[in-house]
């Protein structure tokens, strides 16, 4: 059963879901989505102040009336670096998790700047024949009920044991990508 692992990502924090049955005991072949891990970028939220010995960026203050200079000291250089710390923590969380749960898919559905930065991290499944199902769509704020509603209506997760969904296909740039959602889905959770 546990045979698709689902990730939603933003800069801040990926949540990691599970598919399992409803009632195991009953015939009727649900599935729920169960969080399975969480993982949070402590590094996102931190302020200026916080990441930076000097708070003022752009140029030497002079003393004495001497001229000011002015450079760059790569603070967005440093903000992308701690994006791409955390899609590596994501990419390893997903690998652990995969193989706890005995998984061969992966669904990642991420925001499009998030999504950039974890295709790279991510390259090392691929080889290793985990299938990886991409979408840009930031849906971390849905809890796991309006979640799966969303992926199931967006045709991106089985909603019932043993139900096939659409294979992935090629999109733009190399990115693999399912379906695009109905729009009853992109209403769902309008992210």
């Amino acid at each position: 059963m546990n045979r698709v692992l689902v990730a939603t990502v933003d800069g801040v924090k990926a949540r990691f879901f599970r598919l399992a049955p409803v009632d195991p005991a009953s015939a009727d072949g649900r599935v729920c989505l169960v969080e399975w891990r969480t993982e949070a970028n402590l590094e996102h939220g931190l302020s200026g102040r916080e990441l930076f010995s000097d708070t003022r960026s752009g140029g030497n203050r002079s003393t004495a009336g001497g001229g000011t200079h002015a450079y760059d000291d790569h603070r967005a250089s440093h903000r992308s670096d701690v994006g791409r710390r955390f899609a590596a923590r994501v990419a390893a969380v997903a690998e652990r998790s995969l193989r706890d749960l005995g998984a061969s898919q992966l669904l990642v559905v991420a925001s499009p700047t998030m999504l950039g930065l974890l295709r790279p991290a991510l390259a090392p499944l691929r080889k290793r024949d985990v299938t990886i199902r991409e979408f840009a769509r930031d849906v971390t704020m849905l809890d796991a009920p309006r979640l799966q509603v969303w992926l199931e209506q967006a045709e991106l997760i089985p909603s019932h044991v043993g139900e096939s969904r659409p294979s992935a296909r090629p999109t733009r740039g190399g990115a693999r990508q399912t379906r695009s959602p109905r729009r009853k889905a992109a209403s769902l959770g309008d992210a």
